[in-house]
């Protein structure tokens, strides 16, 4: 149950993004447009919120997740804490880059190395449970 902060908050959200209408929709179209902005503690709060964080909108040609977004835009911030969070960059978009794609196009060298990091702590956790 959400407390009435919370709705205030997420009203807030919604009018910040100008999103009406299905509840569900504006949280994923909210989270992606946070990345997109750079806007941590709206990520922070949303991550809380949402139930797919890898969720692609559906807009045909684009199907971003919230991590493409922030790569595109160069928000180191947004990466970090998505990718903290268990946000995937090998999901392919509409035009099948992954977020890894766009951030090597970009040169983003810092967003790279929190790729490289969170496949080296995968890798990590499946040797272990190999044993």
């Amino acid at each position: 149950m959400q407390s009435l902060r919370d709705k205030k908050r997420l009203t807030n959200i919604f009018q910040l993004y100008n999103l009406k209408g299905e509840p569900t929709a504006n949280l994923e179209t909210a989270f992606r447009r946070a990345a997109a902005t750079n806007k941590v503690e709206d990520l922070k709060f949303l991550l809380a919120q949402i139930t797919d964080i890898n969720k692609a909108d559906a807009t045909q040609g684009k199907q971003k997740t919230a991590l493409h977004w922030a790569v595109i835009n160069g928000h180191v911030d947004s990466v970090r804490l998505l990718v903290e969070a268990g946000a995937r960059w090998d999901i392919p978009d509409a035009l099948r880059k992954t977020a890894a794609d766009y951030a090597k196009e970009k040169n983003q060298d810092v967003i790279l190395e929190l790729f490289s990091i969170q496949v080296n702590q995968e890798d990590s956790l499946i040797s272990r449970l190999q044993i």
